[in-house]
């Protein structure tokens, strides 16, 4: 503040040009930058550990919950054909349960892109991140656009493609067709 006085009062000409330069020198000499900064949000920390819980826990779930309704060998065909078919209804409902989660994150890589070339600045104001993010402005951001656009298309066609070949081979492995 002081700087910003001594400013003010040795040069009378332009005042309001002066003021301004003053204030940013005074916020580049005590540390303050023009950088800004997205703050992170605690629900989508919380959400995102749940993600990255169910992708370790639901492998484990499917070992331990395999050899319970696994028939003895003693068994009837019936209880081959129960055993069959609820094995393809847990592996389709984990297969769809990840599938949906990756098309969740492929569009909204999407919607950053697109929002990043829109306004011109990467992550976009206002969006909800998990931890503490720089906002990129200028050429910076419209590259970030574009590879997030490029990468939300390529995962999610990729996804939507294997899909036509996973749940098939799911249905046919797991006592099908």
């Amino acid at each position: 503040m002081v700087c910003l006085v001594k400013l003010y009062l040795s040069i009378p000409f332009k005042p309001a040009v002066i003021l301004i330069t003053a204030i940013k020198l005074c916020n580049k000499v005590s540390g303050m930058s023009e950088k800004l900064y997205l703050k992170p949000n605690r629900k989508l920390q919380i959400g995102a550990l749940f993600f990255i819980l169910l992708c370790i826990v639901s492998p484990i779930f499917l070992k331990f919950l395999l050899p319970q309704i696994t028939p003895d060998l003693n068994s009837s065909v019936e209880e081959f054909k129960e055993f069959h078919s609820s094995l393809k209804l847990i592996m389709n409902c984990t297969y769809f349960t990840f599938v949906i989660c990756i098309i969740f994150l492929a569009t909204s890589t999407l919607r950053a892109g697109y929002l990043a070339l829109k306004l011109g600045c990467f992550p976009p104001p206002d969006t909800l991140m998990p931890f503490r993010a720089r906002m990129y402005k200028g050429k910076r951001a419209i590259f970030s656009g574009y590879i997030s656009i490029s990468l939300g298309i390529s995962v999610g066609s990729l996804v939507v493609i294997q899909s036509f070949y996973m749940i098939p081979a799911i249905n046919y492995s797991f006592g099908g067709y």
